[in-house]
């Protein structure tokens, strides 16, 4: 059974087999590094770990659009459209996931999780974007919070790091999902003091 399509998302004027069968690098957002702007009412997740993977809504890939052949216990629930995640083997065991598209024992991923950051296709700001993404045994979209100053993100960076994460994300609300490099998603991996 395939989920239904969310009415909110949109259509790219081509069309997403071709862009999301293709290697999702040259098809992705990428962040800025941050350089102490406020970031009051911005979008505050963190950044994790892992390994780059988009869903196509058939496959899941490499940044460098590669299938990782997950079990299909491991995608099950996943809808038919694009989503940009994190394939995530816990906190300090990114090299874990070295070789993924080669594994023979399918019995590995049971330990992973795939944590969705945006979901391309889909209409709207982050917010209304995010709301779009699945959550099933192995998925789900990642945590936010809307960050209240330079204080309050230097607090949430600390209790990244204190748990072994790699930084923060900064989202702009309002951004729409735009291909290539952005000023409108920061990476936050100090003290932003």
């Amino acid at each position: 059974l395939t989920p239904a399509r969310p009415a909110s998302l949109r259509a790219f004027p081509f069309p997403s087999i071709n862009l999301f069968m293709k290697s999702p690098d040259k098809t992705m957002m990428h962040g800025t590094d941050y350089a102490g702007q406020d970031p009051t009412g911005w979008i505050v997740t963190e950044k994790f770990d892992g390994h780059f993977a988009r869903w196509t809504g058939c496959q899941l890939l490499t940044r460098e659009g590669a299938n990782y052949n997950p079990p299909d216990w491991f995608v099950a629930g996943l809808p038919p459209w694009p989503i940009d995640c994190e394939l995530f083997a816990g906190y300090g065991k990114r090299g874990s996931l070295n070789g993924a598209p080669r594994w023979r024992d399918k019995n590995r991923w049971a330990g992973l999780r795939l944590i969705a950051f945006d979901c391309p296709e889909a209409g709207g700001d982050w917010p209304a974007r995010i709301r779009s993404a699945p959550v099933t045994s192995y998925a789900a979209p990642v945590a936010f919070t809307v960050c209240k100053g330079k204080r309050h993100l230097n607090g949430e960076l600390r209790a990244v790091l204190d748990r072994g994460g790699e930084g923060i994300v900064l989202r702009h609300p309002s951004a729409p999902y735009t291909v290539g490099r952005v000023q409108t998603m920061l990476k936050v991996k100090f003290s932003v003091w």
